[in-house]
């Protein structure tokens, strides 16, 4: 008999914020030009914001706004980074959930339902909201660590955005034996579409303008954190 799931996005649909927002927010809290034991670089802070204004503006892929967010890992301990991921989760990112969604989760874990998020954020943070949650899988974007055990600044595999979110999440519930048609599919931007389209039970979380205009359409349901 195969199984039902609920997929979950991450950062605007369980999350009422952004995770790169959260990490904006320690740093100036904190007021450290360091991050896990490394300088930060304002270069690298213009170009990510740069980067996110040609993304609002549709100029770049979510995919090439994804490479830089992974860059600002490069050369940082992979120890440090998974130090320092322990205490953020719990100061800034737990806070942050969504009631809403929160109790929506809690349903489908009642039901019995595999919870999986899938999203393009990485895996050291994403693993303590699972953890927390009692989420049974993740599919996101892991990074690639070198023999110094620091990271390269780049994705180790697919980086899990936009049309790759669905095609990762098709190919687990091919695996394990998950129907599509009667699991459910939470998200909340444009980018999310296909891994909405996907599922049998679409939800669109706070939508973005496009994203609800595509949900009214089609007639999936839409929901407000």
């Amino acid at each position: 008999m195969k199984k039902t799931a609920a997929f979950f996005d991450f950062d605007g649909t369980m999350l009422t914020t952004h995770t790169a927002r959260l990490v904006g927010k320690y740093l100036r809290d904190t007021g450290s030009r360091y991050f896990a034991g490394r300088r930060l670089s304002f270069l690298f802070l213009l170009r990510m914001l740069f980067c996110r204004f040609l993304r609002k503006a549709g100029v770049i892929s979510e995919k090439k706004m994804a490479e830089v967010l992974i860059s600002f890992y490069r050369g940082r301990s992979a120890r440090a980074v998974e130090e320092w991921a322990t205490g953020f989760y719990r100061e800034y990112v737990k806070p942050e959930f969504s009631g809403v969604v929160l109790d929506i989760v809690s349903y489908h874990r009642k039901k019995g339902h595999m919870l999986v998020i899938v999203s393009g954020q990485v895996r050291t943070v994403l693993k303590h909201a699972a953890a927390d949650l009692g989420f049974d899988h993740m599919i996101c974007t892991d990074l690639e660590i070198n023999r110094a055990g620091r990271f390269t600044g780049r994705a180790s595999g697919t980086i899990c955005v936009d049309s790759n979110k669905s095609e990762l999440a098709r190919a687990f519930a091919l695996d394990n034996g998950i129907d599509l048609e009667s699991s459910f599919s939470y998200g909340n931007s444009d980018a999310d579409e296909s891994i909405l389209a996907m599922a049998g039970n679409p939800v669109a979380v706070e939508p973005t303008a496009r994203l609800e205009a595509i949900a009214r359409e089609r007639g999936w349901r839409i929901i407000n954190h």
